[in-house]
């Protein structure tokens, strides 16, 4: 069974090709010449981002209060009084009882 044409030639299409070696010199001549043109400018670089440390310093912030809040909380409801319920012997509801008071 022979395969299909339009594959073969395709398959034979598609493949990376090496650019000239000329083009491949002034493309890398050109972009070397822009670099150095941005440096001496004074352009800022996109790897560098003022606005990084703040941002850190921000998250770490908020991780701080979001750890303080648990931490509190945990503490107020493990050091709160007991509810009435607790101190009078009331269950609560349970299967099939009223939650009335306690069982002997």
């Amino acid at each position: 069974m022979g395969r299909d044409p339009v594959a073969q030639i395709l398959e034979r299409l598609d493949r990376p090709v090496e650019p000239p070696a000329k083009f491949a010199e002034s493309l890398l001549s050109r972009l070397i010449g822009e670099l150095e043109a941005e440096r001496v400018a004074g352009v800022p670089s996109p790897l560098r981002r003022p606005w990084l440390p703040r941002l850190s310093l921000a998250a770490a912030g908020l991780a701080l209060a979001a750890v303080v809040s648990i931490v509190v909380s945990v503490f107020l409801l493990a050091s709160s009084p007991p509810s009435a319920l607790a101190v009078h012997g009331v269950r609560p509801l349970e299967c099939g009882g009223r939650g009335d008071g306690p069982r002997h």
